[in-house]
């Protein structure tokens, strides 16, 4: 994990910290307030910062900063998502795959692609394959939402700019797996080589209403 997605699943899932976590960091953040406070009325802050709860004198949690501030946010920052998976959201750009900057945003500070449209759905995409005289499939999983005929599913994340009609949505039995397959047409041969040399790594991709 790198220090910009620990930092955001502080800042937007402090709730899933544990106590000791909570207090770790209010101690840190109101300690720098001390530190860039004139030393004639540092302590009388201190006094009142500890009387509030603001910092405190617990080993176990001043400990937690031993490594400093960063590495604490990265320790803390896994153990949310070891813990608490599916309850973080990491907001990914649909167009360039950076994180953005709050879990509702919906414009990518990068690359300032725009997303703000009635999203019906996320589909993993897994593998995908063309039947003749048919779609072109994309096959995965839907973790969010529904998949309807009619909707839209964009392709950027294949650094494709199309958002083509989904014409038919089928569920998929093999062996010990289940998904569904969503069809679409209008793609170039150039576009279809770009799924996939890249389904490999797995994207995400939105479905959405015109």
């Amino acid at each position: 994990m790198d220090l910009e997605t620990a930092k955001y699943i502080i800042d937007h899932y402090s709730k899933l910290l544990s106590v000791d976590e909570n207090m770790a960091l209010k101690h840190f953040r109101h300690q720098l307030t001390l530190e860039n406070t004139e030393p004639e009325k540092r302590e009388k802050l201190t006094s009142s910062y500890k009387k509030i709860g603001w910092i405190t004198d617990d080993k176990t949690v001043v400990d937690l900063l031993n490594d400093g501030i960063e590495a604490f946010e990265l320790n803390a920052a896994q153990k949310i998502l070891a813990n608490y998976a599916d309850k973080v959201f990491l907001n990914i750009c649909p167009k360039c795959q950076k994180l953005v900057r709050t879990p509702s945003a919906k414009q990518c500070r990068y690359c300032y692609f725009d997303w703000h449209y009635n999203i019906q759905a996320q589909f993993n995409v897994e593998d995908c394959f063309p039947i003749a005289n048919r779609q072109f499939f994309l096959l995965g999983q839907i973790t969010e939402g529904i998949a309807k005929r009619g909707y839209l599913i964009n392709l950027n994340p294949f650094t494709i700019d199309k958002k083509p009609i989904i014409e038919t949505v089928e569920t998929v039995r093999k062996q010990n797996w289940q998904g569904i397959a969503i069809g679409i047409n209008n793609l170039t041969a150039t576009e279809k080589d770009l799924i996939k040399h890249n389904i490999r790594s797995g994207k995400e991709l939105i479905v959405f209403k015109a």
